[in-house]
C-alpha cells in the first residue's frame, strides 16, 4: 500500500486518497491501521 501512496504538498492528492481508502476497505483495515500505514509510507 505504501508504494501506491503519492504525497502531494505534504499530503495525499484527492484521487490517491480515494484509491487508498478503497484499498483500506478491501483489506478490512480499521481507520487506526489505515492511519498507521499512511504514516509509515510518509516516513
Amino acid at each position: 500500500m505504501a508504494c501506491a501512496v503519492a504525497w502531494k504538498d505534504g499530503g495525499i492528492g484527492e484521487k490517491q486518497g480515494l484509491a487508498v481508502r478503497a484499498l483500506k476497505d478491501a483489506f478490512g483495515y480499521s481507520e487506526g491501521k489505515h492511519q498507521q500505514l499512511l504514516a509509515a509510507a510518509r516516513g
